[in-house]
């Protein structure tokens, strides 16, 4: 509640509030893939290692990829430019948002072995998390989908930096509407290279009240442009 109470206010008062959620996808961009975990079962643990092992020699492109969609291709090159990127965003974000960070260590194995590496990642990049700054990442989800919080959504101008078809931005827009949304408008990027997209930042209206951004891994690029506005970015 005490998060969804400062959401609703940066909203009102149209100020700059950034957040990011960081999971799995985002820690094996960001830090390399690691498989190594000692809670897998042998065979399993055995299977990654070897599948692991082979992209490195076969110098496989890292893809950022669900059961139901791609939201990222890279090549090793494409690399190189993550950790600057990610640097300059979780620095922004960390002093002046909030880094929804999943942190959760299930019963079954799961994403802990990044957990140290981040830690580190942070400590050398000088960012500090408070009570202030960090949230657990499903906090999120359970503020944009409960309806007991819908009121982030009453009567506002919601813009989508997204990749899209006709049919997936009909559904988004219907959905947001039925939410009690006043607005939707939208940036197209690219669906598997947004670490690379370049946005018009004066073609996205001025009376908006939130932009949502579904950018897959390459998202701290699409936030690094945006951060001058004076809205929440989520």
């Amino acid at each position: 509640d005490d998060f969804y109470t400062r959401l609703l206010g940066v909203i009102e008062k149209r100020q700059h509030y950034p957040v990011v959620r960081l999971a799995d996808g985002e820690y094996q961009f960001l830090l390399g893939k690691n498989e190594f975990n000692l809670r897998k079962p042998i065979n399993i643990l055995l299977r990654n290692l070897v599948g692991e092992l082979v992209r490195k020699l076969s110098r496989q492109k890292f893809e950022a990829r669900s059961r139901t969609y791609t939201s990222g291709i890279y090549s090793e090159s494409d690399l190189l430019h993550v950790k600057s990127q990610y640097s300059k965003c979780l620095k922004h974000v960390s002093a002046n948002g909030v880094l929804a960070l999943y942190t959760v260590i299930k019963p079954d194995f799961y994403t802990e072995q990044y957990l140290p590496k981040l830690w580190s990642f942070f400590d050398e990049q000088t960012i500090k998390l408070n009570s202030r700054n960090y949230i657990p990442f499903y906090f999120i989800y359970i503020i944009l989908t409960n309806k007991k919080y819908s009121e982030i959504y009453h009567g506002r101008h919601v813009h989508l930096i997204t990749s899209f078809d006709e049919s997936r931005k009909r559904k988004i827009k219907k959905s947001l509407i039925s939410l009690g949304v006043k607005r939707v408008t939208w940036t197209k990027i690219s669906r598997d290279k947004s670490l690379f997209d370049r946005l018009d930042v004066d073609a996205i209206p001025s009376d908006v009240d939130i932009i949502f951004v579904g950018a897959g891994v390459g998202k701290v690029n699409i936030i690094n442009q945006i951060c001058s506005l004076a809205v929440p970015i989520i």
